[in-house]
């Protein structure tokens, strides 16, 4: 067998190799284990779909026709992975069971039909392809793997929305890198989509079939983005496991509670207030219910049903309760806005603005100059 050592057989070789190699990485790798077993496969069979487009511009399949319908295809699989990749990231209980194993069944049984076809003669696969895949399933699991693939990154853009609600109320900085990650993961899987959506028209309308699919250079840069990213990533479960858990919608407003929860929260603001919780920048409901002693949802109800507040703007309000405290103390003569808003528990400028002001309807530097003002007293006549 020749191989001519073309540019194109260089590039797709290169990436069929690198995939296969960030394959073993993600696979054996202790951070996001779990996770990256399914960006693992994921890899693996995107390198697996680049081994069609090799074997055309290396002349493999002219050379040997028994290449044609190798198991190397399973695109319907690659949505399904992704979305269980992202689950797995934004959901640290989430865990695979058979409920969601339908979720492969497509893919498996596009594996079983090349498995099936490797098993004929040479002659039956070669009626099979004029007949039957030519004219009809060729062009088919391209545009279910095109719909699969739509499905599941929809799926996964509703997994990030809900994990940025998260975020946003958490007002933290530190999980936005899982954030960023998954957006820009979405991202490229899209641009793939859009790639396989141009050679689906091709097909369908135009009947162009390149000698390179579009799709194969779609893949081409998912496999370099996916690798590197999922390689380089820190461990990610853990970050997202530091949010606090997902809260019911608040109160409107604050409902009656009886005696006992009287109690609780007067005991719930004491230690807040008496051990200053709301200075821990990435204080969460779970560390905060340990302080108290009481389970997390028990903590949650109490401030939502009793305060008519979410546990973070519980927190943040404690936190413009001590910065206000400090400017009206003349602690901005000595100290920068962005220096008090740390010291109580604020973990960057833009998210103390805006709490800021959605909490005392006014700018930090609206109300210094409030404060100063009252500190001269009133204008002389």
């Amino acid at each position: 067998m020749r191989i001519p050592f073309t540019l194109p057989v260089i590039i797709l070789g290169a990436l069929m190799a690198q995939g296969v190699f960030a394959t073993l990485l993600l696979s054996f790798r202790p951070a996001n284990r779990t996770a990256n077993r399914y960006l693992a496969l994921l890899v693996f069979f995107l390198a697996l779909w680049l081994g069609d487009a090799f074997f055309r511009v290396a002349e493999i399949y002219q050379q040997t026709p028994d290449f044609y319908f190798l198991p190397i295809y399973y695109s319907l699989a690659f949505g399904p992975l992704i979305y269980f990749y992202t689950r797995t990231l934004t959901e640290p209980d989430f865990g695979f069971g058979w409920r969601q194993v339908w979720h492969f069944l497509p893919a498996a049984l596009q594996g079983a039909g090349y498995f099936f076809l490797q098993t004929q003669s040479y002659s039956f696969r070669r009626d099979f392809w004029f007949h039957i895949h030519r004219p009809y399933t060729y062009d088919a699991e391209l545009i279910l793997s095109l719909a699969s693939l739509i499905t599941y990154l929809t799926l996964g853009w509703r997994q990030i929305k809900a994990y940025r609600q998260r975020v946003d109320n958490y007002y933290s900085s530190l999980h936005r890198i899982t954030l960023n990650w998954l957006s820009g993961l979405h991202g490229v899987l899209a641009f793939l989509a859009a790639f396989w959506l141009v050679e689906a028209a091709g097909r369908l309308i135009w009947a162009y079939y390149p000698a390179t699919p579009f799709s194969a250079i779609s893949i081409g840069t998912a496999l370099l983005f996916l690798a590197a990213g999922g390689i380089l990533q820190q461990d990610l479960k853990s970050v997202a496991e530091a949010l606090p858990p997902a809260e019911p919608e608040p109160s409107a407003s604050a409902h009656p509670v009886d005696a006992g929860d009287q109690a609780a929260l007067a005991r719930l603001q004491g230690i807040m207030v008496d051990q200053a919780l709301y200075q821990r920048q990435e204080l969460t409901l779970r560390d905060f219910a340990q302080a108290l002693d009481m389970p997390p949802r028990e903590v949650s109800r109490l401030i939502n049903q009793g305060l008519g507040v979410s546990f973070i703007d519980f927190v943040n309000q404690h936190r413009v309760v001590a910065v206000k405290a400090r400017l009206e103390a003349g602690d901005a003569v000595q100290l920068s806005l962005l220096g008090i808003a740390e010291a109580a528990g604020f973990n960057s400028k833009s998210t103390f603005y805006r709490v800021f002001r959605k909490i005392a309807g006014q700018s930090p530097a609206d109300y210094l100059k409030e404060v100063s003002k009252r500190a001269l007293g009133p204008a002389d006549p």
